[in-house]
């Protein structure tokens, strides 16, 4: 999976001047090292898919091992200013002992809050495992010098957790404009057929697909011809969901699984949609965590349908988002094909979604970024040397700033 938060940080090293090695997982159709500019790439295990709890944490023992060895070597090499780590899992801190018992800074990032999300994938009874998920969580943040997160919710539970907020540093998803670009060409049009929607990103079930496929029946009936096409990594099992449920409605002609595809192509993709539809469900982990999509569609000045959710209602409004409730495709399906029927409306939520989107630009996260760095990285390394431990690693394109 191509990883946005890792290339925005490591774009904004290098462009500063500083060396960045990624130890990640790698595709089997690409080279184990690759080097971007001032960013090289080590792939030490092959991406592969890890669908059940038991499957999870295998693999995760393994990157374990395998990021440990390969760090003490490259440690022989060089002298690191600073390691971050990018969970999913904390315990990934760990593997930088050695490293941390020298005086080098150590940087948890957490993306995702591992015990809500457990919850939501897959032991919602186990109370035993959340419980040692949390514990971990809890001594990760302690081991850390730093901890970046992603909202504001996410911050306020690791603050309750006892992880102090001066330790805590936000830095939001927010897109890259410098190549998701509002669109000052987008023609808004009544459109009573052919509509095109998009979706890109993982693709599970707490993401709602099946919710959009099944609106997909009802806006065909008023929009003829209408197609969704879905791009991202996808939870196999869920895949095999989507299609015995799109062949099942009679939708192969209305509804596209797309693959992977990269930041650039996804501006392509994103010019040619005329509505973004993020179908979230309603739950806990899916209320804190942020829609990265639904923020570059914003960037982008595409109209959004979304669901109605803590995170997203606290950046957006009515007047720039179509709002949906979970679980109602009929809800989806109106939303949708009252913005397909009233371009000023889809005008005015293109406009405003790009207005609030610029409180919380790049430009700003850059420079929170970018100073927290500065602020732990040890004044006299010779290389300026940051090394990033993250499983996924972006493709090739995704480094081009520093080419």
């Amino acid at each position: 999976m191509t990883d946005s938060r890792v290339r925005r940080q490591a774009e904004i090293l290098g462009n500063a001047g500083y060396k960045v090695d990624v130890i990640c997982l790698y595709h089997p159709n690409k080279p184990k090292i690759e080097k971007f500019g001032l960013v090289t790439t080590y792939g030490i295990l092959k991406n592969r898919s890890r669908e059940g709890i038991l499957k999870y944490l295998g693999f995760s023992i393994l990157f374990f091992i395998g990021v440990f060895i390969k760090l003490q070597i490259m440690s022989l090499k060089k002298r690191y200013a600073a390691i971050e780590i990018h969970n999913m899992p904390e315990s990934l801190v760990f593997t930088t002992i050695y490293q941390k018992m020298s005086g080098i800074a150590v940087i948890l990032d957490i993306h995702d809050l591992t015990p809500e999300l457990f919850k939501t994938k897959w032991d919602k009874k186990n109370n035993l495992l959340i419980t040692f998920i949390k514990f971990i969580e809890k001594v990760s943040c302690r081991y850390s010098d730093k901890i970046i997160t992603v909202t504001e919710s996410c911050q306020e539970i690791l603050v309750q957790r006892g992880v102090p907020s001066e330790k805590i540093t936000l830095v939001l998803n927010s897109p890259n404009q410098d190549i998701l670009k509002y669109d000052n060409n987008r023609e808004f049009r009544k459109l009573t057929s052919g509509a095109n929607f998009i979706y890109h990103g993982t693709v599970a079930k707490r993401f709602g697909l099946h919710l959009a496929v099944e609106a997909m029946v009802h806006i065909n009936k008023v929009i003829p011809g209408s197609v969704f096409r879905i791009y991202g990594k996808f939870d196999e099992h869920y895949k095999n969901e989507l299609v015995r449920q799109i062949e099942t409605l009679g939708l192969k002609n209305n509804i596209i699984l797309g693959g992977l595809v990269t930041l650039e192509e996804i501006n392509g993709l994103i010019k040619n949609s005329d509505i973004g539809i993020v179908p979230y469900v309603d739950n806990f982990y899916m209320n804190i965590a942020i829609s990265t999509k639904t923020l570059e569609y914003a960037a982008c000045g595409l109209p959004i349908v979304t669901t109605r959710l803590q995170t997203m209602m606290s950046l957006f409004d009515d007047k720039s988002i179509s709002f949906t409730y979970s679980d109602n495709p009929e809800d989806i399906a109106n939303k949708v094909i009252k913005l397909c029927h009233d371009p000023e409306l889809r005008r005015n939520h293109s406009e405003n979604a790009y207005r609030l989107l610029k409180g919380i630009s790049w430009k700003v996260m850059e420079m929170r970024y970018f100073n927290l760095i500065n602020s732990v990285i040890e004044r006299d390394t010779t290389d300026n040397q940051i090394v990033y431990a993250r499983r996924e690693v972006p493709e090739k394109k995704l480094y081009k700033k520093v080419l």
